[in-house]
């Protein structure tokens, strides 16, 4: 290894840690100090490329881009830049990467929901709850009570993206269907609160729109959770 790799390395290994911290600003600028002395690094590329899906530049897509150019068979670069395209709204793009992803790793249930989410926002529900329960199937390290946590989740995410469209209908189908297969009650509130915006307020008061938003975040943030421990098999 060359003094050259040997110092992208430790870059990487700083930036990364930055990244972890929530400093993505730090890991940015990390990561294209590393760049300007060793431009193919894949790793400083992918670096550069989430700290910008996470500060929401414009150029995020260019450095996943190169490296999936580098790295063809790299599952997780295909991943983030799948990613970085679902952040800029390229659907196409977006459903393109992340199939590449799965094709590379089959049991990459982060790929694969990530898959739903683009389904979803491209207007195709159905598509995407396949995707979910795909992802679930796909998953041999869960129980079923984390399977099921997995969709759920899953399913609350887009719940998330269609209360802040004001999009009722839609987001009640996706309540209803999350309620089905919740037996923990994760999705009583979001479903009344929902139900409430469709049909007027009932007897009983519903959730404030700031609990549910609470709710969703929490949800959001469980997820996120399962995920990375998820991605500790691979």
């Amino acid at each position: 290894m060359t003094t050259e790799a040997t110092a992208a390395d430790g870059q990487y290994g700083e930036g990364l840690a930055l990244f972890e911290r929530g400093e993505f600003r730090c890991a940015r600028e990390l990561a294209e100090r590393g760049l300007s002395e060793q431009p193919a690094d894949v790793n400083l590329l992918r670096l550069a490329g989430r700290a910008g899906v996470e500060l929401n530049l414009a150029d995020s897509t260019d450095y996943l881009s190169k490296a999936v150019e580098l790295e063809p068979g790299n599952a997780d670069a295909w991943r983030e830049l799948g990613d970085a395209f679902l952040n800029e709204d390229r659907l196409k793009e977006a459903t393109s990467a992340f199939r590449q992803a799965v094709e590379l790793r089959p049991n990459d249930v982060g790929s694969l929901v990530q898959l739903a989410h683009a389904a979803y926002a491209a207007g195709d529900p159905e598509d995407a709850i396949g995707h979910i329960r795909q992802a679930v199937e796909r998953d041999p390290n869960s129980l079923g009570a984390r399977r099921a946590l997995l969709e759920i989740y899953a399913i609350h995410g887009m719940i998330e993206a269609e209360i802040k469209r004001e999009r009722w209908r839609r987001a009640l189908d996706l309540a209803i269907e999350a309620t089905r297969i919740d037996r923990l009650g994760r999705t009583t509130d979001v479903l009344a609160y929902v139900v409430a915006q469709v049909f007027g307020p009932a007897d009983r008061p519903a959730p404030t729109r700031e609990e549910v938003d609470d709710a969703l975040a929490a949800s959001r943030a469980e997820h996120r959770r399962l995920h990375e421990e998820e991605s500790l098999v691979f």
